[in-house]
């Protein structure tokens, strides 16, 4: 079941990122923090930042990316796509 994502108090906006690909960002108005993006390459995929929820027990991660620098004490399952850097 695919799931709709989205905010109802939010601005899209689009920017050039990583080695020129673009990214949507959602950003509060209020002070510009982005609460999520959506990568052109990596369609269907949402990137949010949890730290801006107010519920995160939906969340169900299925990458982690940078890796190489996590705290040790973080631990990630198994079964789960790990990347030390930014995949390409």
């Amino acid at each position: 079941m695919k799931r709709t994502f989205g905010s109802r108090a939010a601005i899209p906006r689009a920017f050039p990122l990583y080695r020129g690909r673009a990214k949507l960002g959602v950003f509060r108005p209020d002070c510009g923090t982005r609460i999520y993006r959506k990568s052109e390459w990596r369609k269907g995929t949402v990137s949010v930042k949890p730290g801006t929820l107010d519920d995160t027990r939906f969340l169900q991660p299925d990458m982690h990316i940078w890796t190489g620098s996590k705290q040790p004490w973080i631990t990630i399952p198994d079964g789960i796509e790990a990347h030390d850097t930014q995949p390409t």
